[in-house]
């Protein structure tokens, strides 16, 4: 066993060898060189011939690199430690699959890193060595999981941060592979390595000018740094700057000559600029260096450029040390060719597609991320519809286009969406939410406005599965369809194996389900027709422990007639609100909030005829603004919110809303003595209401105020005015400045910031 002055002396050594690696990926190659001869000499004066053997290799792999004999020189040290009787070392074990990974010998590489954690399970360089093999290998999700091991035993790793962006960037996630970039550099900002690879994820993006920077900022601190002269060169070379990045390969190739990539980067150029020559006397010396890596490369641009690929090929293997590859099939070739001078004809067009289509990639790739943005403590509605019906479904003739939607609720961590129509899944990923926020899916009927994004959302949790690393649970949602939202959707549901089916049931007026998170639904009657069925389609009743919420859903006041045109001509027939949940005693449950469905407004309604039979004024499909005020009064909920507004009403709904609280529901209830007199507003896209504490979200002061005191307003000069909430003591600083109050409450949600997302 070695005694404690071997200890302290190995772990100086350690200690300071991992000094000078930070010195090398900081620039500073001949400070590192200078202490890793100190160690030397101090390793031979001691007679530590292992770490003596250790300071050799990394003093050679300082100034020429010969990885088969630095292994050599590992393999020697540990041989000297089992001689002398000394356990197997963890930190020369990892460093010997460090030089096997040098060589690109990565299999063999992740051997001595798993050797080395079996020594010292905590050994956070193994860990991190090894996410770097696996990522090297393509195994980027593997990596990523060896990154954050090592970042749990060293969280200022910034090795681990670096070559975790690295992976990322693999991936195709740039912009988050920039912010692990970003954490690296927190620890050691002179890493001209995370800033040179921050600036190759620029240039994925598009933004070369940007990347251009960071490559500069690298050659600051290491002017030899020749992958940031060649990425120069490429991002240049992008830019449409050939000269100038054809100066920076020769240059990368200056300080390595055997840079391969900027070789065959250079001749890809050349054939661009039609230099076919220059093509293939830069090939010629790429495919020398890297047959492996550069054969398909260099048969493609012979083809290319009408040479014989077999001559080129013994031209530069005169005495065939390497074997010519096989001809591949016929039309593969042919293919190679078409596509590149598909790829030559488009070159100029190529960075403005791939710019949009990375744009619209990002956003997917967001929509679908594992991390939920959501405070798991915050129990919300959300109102995620803006119009009804069918104008959603109409083709836009110009700049307008409508918004339909839905409704989502957030519970416990759980979240449950009703009714995902038009645009549903646009609005919802601008509130912030993913598509693991969805734990419960509601539809009440099966008319398009109110189911058509649910095939959608099927498929989009399908592929949230699909893109979930290996081992990770898979998310299942419970489904819960109205009789005919069932007929419409069962051929596409597959019951017994869908990866993204919890349950499936179906919904019947009076029966209870108890959602994930603890939600409580009962499902109500509604009269409405939506083609599948005349008497199948529901409202819903929501209790979070003393709470409720009350959703009509599509419903007229009255039960239809056959032909779904009028009401059923039995007067004695119930109106809807009469249907609704009951006490003890008999009487309507209050519940806290109601989202009430208007519809539109018929001319009936509001024709002035004394003797016309009540259910002929009454809109028989949907409330209408009768049936809207007939079910606020009966029901006196505590907050009414009037939703699903036609696009017709765009002009006059404030204006109706605001006639709806003073002069009718005001008006009943004073005449009848009932108090509190139920607060009524429109519904739009912002609104936000807390179900545990009967508050809305004020977009002016950011802060949750009682939905009691709650008034709206609307940016009048805005093309499509979307309604806003706030509290009334705020709103005359609403009315000054309404455009900044809405881009302020966009740009909020849009950067998760306050409301309900996790601070």
């Amino acid at each position: 066993m070695p005694g404690k002055e071997r200890t302290e002396r190995v772990e100086e050594y350690r200690k300071r060898s991992r000094e000078a690696d930070d010195l090398v990926l900081s620039g500073q190659k001949e400070q590192a060189i200078e202490i890793l001869r100190y160690c030397l000499a101090k390793a031979k004066e001691a007679d530590d011939e292992d770490y003596r053997l250790f300071f050799d290799a990394e003093l050679l792999n300082c100034a020429q690199p010969d990885y088969d004999r630095q292994i050599g020189l590992l393999k020697q040290a540990l041989a000297w430690q089992e001689q002398n009787g000394i356990d197997p070392d963890s930190f020369l074990v990892k460093n010997y699959g460090v030089y096997y990974s040098f060589k690109g010998e990565y299999d063999e590489a992740i051997k001595w890193y798993a050797k080395a954690l079996e020594i010292n399970p905590k050994n956070s360089g193994a860990m991190c060595n090894r996410g770097a093999s696996l990522s090297r290998k393509g195994e980027h999700n593997e990596a990523i999981k060896w990154f954050a091991k090592a970042l749990e035993i060293n969280p200022k790793d910034y090795n681990a941060m670096r070559n975790r962006g690295a992976s990322l960037s693999w991936k195709g996630e740039y912009d988050e592979a920039i912010k692990w970039y970003g954490k690296a550099l927190e620890i050691n900002p002179r890493d001209y390595h995370a800033i040179r690879q921050r600036g190759v994820s620029l240039s994925k993006k598009g933004e070369d000018d940007e990347a251009i920077k960071c490559y500069d900022k690298a050659l600051e601190i290491n002017p030899k740094d020749s992958a940031a002269m060649r990425q120069r060169g490429v991002s240049l070379s992008k830019k449409g700057e050939e000269d100038e990045a054809i100066t920076w390969y020769k240059k990368a190739l200056d300080i390595n000559p055997r840079d391969s990539v900027a070789l065959r980067n250079w001749a890809v150029l050349e054939y661009h600029r039609g230099h076919a020559a220059a093509v293939m006397e830069l090939m010629r010396k790429a495919v020398k260096l890297d047959p492996s890596q550069w054969r398909a490369d260099f048969r493609l641009l012979c083809e290319l450029t009408g040479r014989d690929f077999a001559e080129e090929w013994r031209t530069v293997f005169p005495d065939k040390t390497e074997t010519m590859p096989a001809e591949p099939p016929q039309q593969l070739p042919d293919l190679r060719t078409f596509i590149v001078s598909l790829r030559k004809a488009y070159k100029d067009e190529t960075e403005t597609f791939l710019t949009a289509i990375r744009t619209e990639e990002d956003k997917r790739k967001k929509f679908l991320e594992p991390e939920s943005k959501l405070n798991r403590n915050k129990s919300v509605l959300m109102v995620l519809r803006q119009w009804n019906s069918y104008t959603p479904a109409i083709p836009s003739m110009g700049e307008e286009r409508s918004r339909g939607g839905g409704y989502f609720l957030w519970h416990e961590g759980k979240g449950t969406v009703v009714d995902p129509g038009y645009s549903f899944i646009e609005n919802l990923n601008a509130a912030g939410c993913r598509i693991r926020d969805i734990d419960n899916i509601v539809l009440t009927h099966a008319h398009n406005d109110h189911t058509i994004d649910f095939e959608t959302l099927c498929a989009l949790l399908h592929e949230y599965n699909d893109e979930l690393q290996k081992g990770a649970e898979p998310k299942k949602v419970r489904m819960y369809l109205s009789n005919g939202a069932f007929m419409k959707f069962a051929g596409m549901m597959n019951l017994k194996d869908a990866d993204y089916t919890d349950h499936v049931f179906t919904l019947n007026a009076d029966t209870e389900f108890e959602l994930a998170g603890g939600l409580r639904m009962r499902v109500l009657a509604a009269y409405h027709d939506d083609l599948l069925s005349r008497d199948q389609c529901v409202g819903l009743f929501f209790t979070i422990g003393d709470r409720a919420v009350l959703f009509t859903a599509d419903t007229g006041l009255f039960p239809l007639d056959k032909d779904a045109a009028k009401p059923a001509p039995n007067t004695a027939d119930s109106e809807i609100w009469d249907r609704y949940p009951k006490d003890a005693d008999g009487a309507l449950v209050r519940p806290d909030l109601m989202v009430v469905h208007i519809g539109s407004v018929k001319e009936t309604e509001l024709s002035i005829d004394f003797d016309q039979d009540p259910k002929e004024a009454c809109y028989p499909n949907h409330l209408g603004i009768i049936g809207t005020a007939r079910v606020i009064t009966m029901c006196r909920p505590r907050l009414a919110v009037v939703s699903e507004f036609g696009e017709e009403m765009k002009t006059f709904r404030l204006p109706l809303m605001e006639g709806l609280q003073k002069n009718v529901v005001k008006r009943y209830c004073e005449e009848n003595g009932i108090s509190p007199v139920p607060r009524v507003i429109p519904g739009d896209l912002p609104f936000i209401y807390d179900l545990k504490d009967h508050k809305v979200y004020c977009c002016v002061s950011k802060e949750w105020k009682d939905a009691d005191t709650i008034e709206f307003g609307v940016d009048p000069d805005a093309k499509d005015p979307v309604v806003h909430y706030f509290d009334k003591r705020m709103k005359s600083r609403f009315d000054e400045k309404p455009k900044h109050w809405v881009k302020n409450f966009e740009a909020d949600r849009e950067d998760f910031e306050g409301m309900y997302f996790i601070s």
